[in-house]
C-alpha cells in the first residue's frame, strides 16, 4: 500500500538481514509488529533497545512489512551509534578556533532562540567536513544523542539530520531532506490560518490509487485526514498530514501529525501520511517513554485541529499537480541550498558498519522545530 521509493539504492527486502545484524550490534533485543493494534492496516513495527541513552523504542513504517521492519531497525541502530560517539575535536572557545573550521555564528546551533555562549566559553567540538570537503567543527552537543549527559546545554539536541543509507550519498540525501522538511514545517506554523488553509491539498486532486485506499481505511477507522503542502527553500516536495479521531477526547488522537520531504511528490506525500499513521500507533501502543499518562488522562488537553482550523470558504486549497519534483541527489540539493543563501552544508560521519553508512548533516541557518530560519 504505497509507492516504491525509486531513489533508494537497495530494496528493504534485500537489506533486512544486514539491518537485523546491525540492530543486534546496537542492542536491539526484539522486533514487534504493532500494525494490528489499529484498524488502518499500514505496516508499523517497533525495535526495542533496552539499554538506550535516548528512546528505547524505535519505529518504522512503510508500504510493506519489510519497509517497516528495516525502518525500525535502522532507526534504532543510528540512534545507538549517535549515543556512543565521542567528541573528536578540541575543547576550546569559539575565539580560539581557527578561522577556517569554526562556525560563523553559534546562534545557528542554539535551541529556542536563546543567546549563544560567549566566544570565551569552552565548548566540546566534533569534527566534520563541508559537502565540498573542507574541515568544519560542530558543537558536540548537537551531534550526540546521549541524553544521560547534563541537560543544561544551550545547543539544540535532536536527531534531525541523522540518517542511514546503503551509500554515503543516500545517507546525506535523506538527512538533507529531513532538515529541509523541518525548516519548512517551522515556516508553515508561522503563517496565519488563511495562509495555511491555502496550502491544504485538495483531496480530489491526489491521483494515486494507494492514497484513495489509505484514505478510505483511515475514514473507516473514524479518523479525518488532511494534507498540507509545505513550501521548501529548495523546491523539494514536502507535506504535513494530520489525523483527527472524532471518537476520542484524549489529546494524542486529536492532533496527530506526520511530515516528510523527498525529491518525488508522490513519495513525499506517502511518507508524510504514513508517518502520521505511525504516530497514531505510537500512542495506541503506549510503549515509548514519551507517551506519558498525562497525555491520555485529561480531556481538557484535547486539541481539535493540529495544523490548521477547519476549511474556510475564503481560502482556496492547492492542487497536488501544482507541486513539482525537487532536486535529485545530495549534490543537487546542496547546489540549490547555496543558490538560496544557505551556502554551507556540513556532514559528520557517525558510523560505517555492515554495509550501512550513518551520517549526521547540518545546514547552518535553516530553521528547526525549536529555531526559526535565519
Amino acid at each position: 500500500m504505497g509507492p516504491v521509493d525509486r531513489a533508494r539504492a537497495a530494496s528493504a527486502a534485500s537489506l533486512l538481514q544486514s539491518a537485523t545484524a546491525l540492530a543486534r550490534d546496537a542492542g536491539v533485543t526484539r522486533l514487534a509488529d504493532i500494525t494490528r493494534l489499529d484498524r488502518i492496516g499500514l505496516p508499523v513495527w517497533q525495535a526495542i533497545r533496552p539499554m538506550s541513552r535516548a528512546l528505547s523504542v524505535h519505529q518504522g513504517k512503510g508500504a510493506t512489512t519489510a519497509d517497516a521492519q528495516v525502518g525500525a531497525l535502522l532507526e534504532a541502530a543510528e540512534s545507538h551509534f549517535a549515543e556512543i560517539i565521542e567528541a573528536d575535536g578540541p575543547t576550546a572557545s569559539l575565539g580560539a578556533l581557527g578561522d577556517a573550521s569554526r562556525p560563523a555564528t553559534l546562534r545557528d546551533y542554539t535551541r529556542d532562540g536563546r543567546e549563544p555562549p560567549s566566544p570565551r566559553d569552552k565548548i566540546e567540538w566534533m569534527a566534520g567536513t563541508t559537502h565540498d570537503g573542507v574541515a568544519a567543527l560542530i558543537p558536540f552537543d548537537c551531534v550526540s544523542l546521549d541524553f544521560t549527559r547534563p541537560d543544561d546545554s544551550p545547543f539544540e539536541r535532536s536527531s534531525a539530520g541523522l540518517a542511514t543509507g546503503s551509500t554515503t550519498e543516500e545517507a546525506q540525501r535523506t538527512a538533507l531532506h529531513e532538515l529541509i522538511e523541518r525548516d519548512a514545517l517551522r515556516a508553515f506554523l508561522g503563517l496565519d490560518m488563511v495562509e495555511r488553509l491555502e496550502l491544504e491539498v485538495r483531496p480530489s486532486s491526489i491521483p494515486y490509487d494507494w492514497y484513495g485506499a489509505l484514505e478510505t481505511r483511515i475514514e473507516q477507522a473514524g479518523v479525518a485526514l488532511r494534507v498540507f503542502h509545505l513550501p521548501t527553500v529548495t523546491g523539494s516536495p514536502a507535506f504535513a498530514a494530520s489525523l483527527r479521531d472524532r471518537g476520542k477526547d484524549a489529546r494524542p488522537y486529536r492532533a496527530i501529525v506526520g511530515h516528510a520531504a523527498h525529491q518525488d511528490p508522490e513519495t513525499a506525500l506517502f511518507k508524510a501520511v504514513s508517518e502520521a499513521v505511525q504516530s497514531r500507533l505510537t500512542f495506541i501502543s503506549a510503549a515509548r517513554e514519551d507517551c506519558l499518562p498525562s497525555l491520555y488522562d485529561d480531556p481538557r488537553l484535547a486539541m481539535s485541529y493540529a495544523l490548521a482550523s477547519p476549511p474556510n470558504p475564503a481560502a482556496r486549497p492547492c492542487n497536488h499537480n501544482e507541486i513539482c519534483e525537487g532536486p535529485a541527489g545530495a549534490d543537487a540539493i546542496v547546489e540549490t541550498l547555496a543558490r538560496t543563501g544557505f551556502d554551507q552544508v556540513i556532514h559528520v560521519p557517525i558510523r560505517k558498519e555492515r554495509g550501512f553508512v550513518i551520517q549526521r548533516s547540518f545546514v547552518p541557518g535553516l530553521g528547526s522545530m525549536s529555531r526559526a530560519r535565519r
